[in-house]
């Protein structure tokens, strides 16, 4: 099993293209569902666009059914029900396929990633690489069209999109699909900010501790008897996690060395007036042992979880 965790406004509801719905439709999957989504109410989010969905059926506008089933793919992906995310995107793009916009096309190309993404946590390797050749060739098209319309910041989506797409394929070459891994973005300080520049993937690994060393830790009336394999390290399947290479000895946390690499769980993100960062401060590292960092304009308190010496093998 792979899991990936998506650059954090790489995922499809950051990067959808909501313009011609309804201000019905559009406000509840901008607003209510986006909300649910980032409290990690994900059940909830589901049920909203469920809820939403005969409205959109009912203008017959197939481009705003579609979306409103992407939206539902990412909930679902985030319940880690990847096969049922896997067949709404598919009917996704079923739809968009049938709309001739240039803002349709756009989005068929967000669709095309995201099913990249879920056939390679499904290890279905060959339709994942054929999905991000599709989605990457979609994608200088749509670039060409929001450069027309002066829209830079979709433009910058659309790079970052591809950019991060090309970066998979040797990770599928190089691993053996029964692998259990996490894949993560890996980001380097390119002043003034950080720059993707590769997906790392950490190994998840049983790990077998002695019942003498549990003993230390159970109350005196604890005996172990049969214990299980723990997986190292322990990620959680919901949230974001992405590495980045150390610049200097000290960054981040006192262990680290120069090109270590840290991986950080984003926890939360914060507000611009709570954090002191400078142009040339990568990391803060607060008395709690949080570590506040930017990914593209947005702040976050993050944990730092594992720390991979340079020259690890990866």
């Amino acid at each position: 099993m792979r899991l990936v965790s998506i650059p954090i406004r790489l995922t499809p509801r950051h990067l959808l293209e909501i313009r011609g719905l309804s201000t019905f439709l559009a406000n509840q999957l901008h607003d209510t569902i986006n909300q649910s989504i980032d409290n990690k109410q994900y059940e909830d989010a589901f049920a909203q666009a469920e809820r939403i969905y005969p409205a959109a059926r009912a203008t017959r506008d197939r481009h705003a059914q579609a979306l409103v089933y992407l939206y539902q793919a990412e909930a679902l992906y985030r319940m880690l029900r990847w096969e049922e995310a896997l067949e709404h995107t598919r009917q996704a793009l079923v739809w968009l396929r049938t709309e001739v916009t240039q803002v349709a096309a756009y989005n068929k190309a967000v669709a095309l990633y995201f099913e990249g993404l879920l056939h390679l946590t499904l290890r279905a390797d060959e339709h994942a690489l054929q999905a991000f050749n599709d989605a990457q060739e979609a994608l200088l098209e749509s670039e060409r069209f929001w450069g027309f319309e002066d829209n830079s910041t979709r433009v910058i989506d659309c790079q970052h999109i591809n950019k991060w797409m090309s970066k998979l394929p040797h990770i599928l070459l190089h691993t053996s699909p029964r692998a259990l891994m996490m894949i993560v973005p890996l980001y380097e300080w390119i002043h003034p900010a950080w720059a993707l520049i590769d997906a790392l993937h950490i190994d998840l690994s049983p790990v077998q501790i002695p019942k003498e060393v549990l003993n230390q830790y159970l109350p005196s009336t604890y005996v172990p008897l049969e214990v299980e394999p723990l997986r190292f390290p322990l990620l959680r399947f919901d949230a974001h996690y992405a590495a980045f290479k150390i610049t200097s000895d000290g960054e981040g946390v006192p262990q680290s060395q120069t090109d270590d690499v840290l991986l950080i769980e984003a926890a939360s993100s914060i507000p611009p007036r709570e954090v002191n960062l400078t142009r040339d401060t990568p990391f803060v590292r607060r008395p709690n042992g949080r570590i506040i960092f930017e990914q593209q304009s947005e702040f976050f308190s993050g944990i730092p979880r594992i720390l991979i010496k340079k020259g690890s093998k990866l």
